[in-house]
């Protein structure tokens, strides 16, 4: 018999069938212009569209605190928080906050770029481990982006049960991802010298250079 039945492994794999299953599952997802509560009266509190901007301050943190490694790095790290404050911001805004209850396509357009978004990063925390960083500031972002991501899955499912309570929490705790990792990134470059490996170090350094092969000129 062939190895893959002998070891079970086929019973265990994916079926071209489920994957095909699953890729237009998703695809669905992705594209639909209505959600669960549509046409349903929310009345969504303030808060809930003011952490819609959450992504905008993370890519002002992350200007702010823009680490060496960005420098020689293929991760596009200002074009990534250029991203978040102009786009990814917006987008959640107009989808999550002005059009939950409506049939609208801020909701794909807001899935279109938010599922990017996440992929990119991941990317910049694999970016992270091929640099200096501190475990304790690698961990804490793995784990804060961990936790954002089951949220958003207890949030979808809410929407399935209609559980208005339980999806603004959730959604509002995915929201707050890029103030969790804002913090982590502030305590590291305020309380634990992070800032002599920022692109502002870099610099001031440089500037001071310059200013004193002036004074040597003059």
């Amino acid at each position: 018999p062939p190895l893959m039945d002998t070891l079970g492994v086929a019973d265990i794999l994916p079926s071209e069938e489920m994957s095909s299953y699953l890729l237009n599952d998703f695809g669905s997802w992705l594209l639909k212009t209505r959600m669960s509560f549509h046409e349903v009266e929310l009345n969504l509190p303030l808060y809930f569209g003011i952490f819609c901007w959450n992504f905008a301050f993370a890519g002002l943190c992350m200007f702010w605190t823009e680490p060496k490694w960005s420098k020689s790095s293929r991760f596009p790290f200002r074009s990534f928080a250029l991203f978040l404050i102009l786009i990814q911001s917006p987008l959640s805004f107009a989808a999550d906050y002005l059009n939950m209850s409506n049939d609208s396509y801020w909701h794909v357009a807001d899935r279109l770029v938010a599922t990017p978004a996440l992929l990119l990063e991941s990317s910049k925390i694999i970016a992270m481990v091929y640099h200096e960083i501190r475990l304790g500031v690698l961990i804490s972002y793995c784990l804060a982006l961990v936790f954002a991501v089951y949220c958003f899955a207890q949030s979808q499912e809410a929407q399935e049960r209609l559980d208005r309570d339980a999806f603004v929490f959730f959604h509002n705790m995915w929201h707050m991802y890029p103030i969790f990792a804002s913090i982590i990134i502030l305590v590291d470059f305020y309380c634990l010298g992070g800032w002599k490996q920022s692109a502002r170090q870099l610099y001031s350094v440089e500037i001071h250079r310059l200013q004193q092969l002036k004074k040597h000129v003059d």
